[in-house]
């Protein structure tokens, strides 16, 4: 992106930043409205457990690589986009599934929310990557 493009802006880098950390609350809180999620589509206390660990899977896998070598290519701004594109993709869709807004694309309701929550925590590695 040209250095003088809107991204370079520092509140546009602060606030994508803070937008992705809110994402963080999807995998944080998830046990305050599991039990909604469990009685809206019958799940079991092993399907739950499934949904909030795929949260963390990113942690895991390493995934602050890919963060880090568009961070070192192109920089933080682009990749402060990075995490606002996946934190508000892993949110949008777990809103749209939750709300019945969409078709469960996924193959089940289990699958999808497993995807959302990995997207979201996702999108939580970048902003690490663009502060180092």
């Amino acid at each position: 992106m040209p250095k003088g493009s809107f991204v370079y802006d520092r509140w546009v880098m602060l606030g994508l930043t803070v937008f992705s950390y809110q994402g963080l609350s999807f995998c944080d809180n998830f046990g305050i409205y599991s039990a909604q999620v469990k009685q809206q589509y019958g799940f079991s206390q092993d399907q739950l457990d499934s949904i909030a660990t795929a949260g963390f899977w990113p942690n895991l896998v390493g995934a602050a690589i890919i963060p880090g070598l568009v961070n070192d290519r192109y920089g933080a701004p682009v990749t402060l986009v990075g995490a606002g594109v996946f934190t508000f993709l892993g949110l949008f869709v777990f809103w749209l599934t939750i709300s019945e807004g969409i078709p469960i694309v996924a193959g089940s309701p289990h699958a999808q929310l497993m995807l959302c929550a990995g997207l979201t925590s996702w999108g939580l590695q970048w902003p690490s990557a663009a502060v180092m």
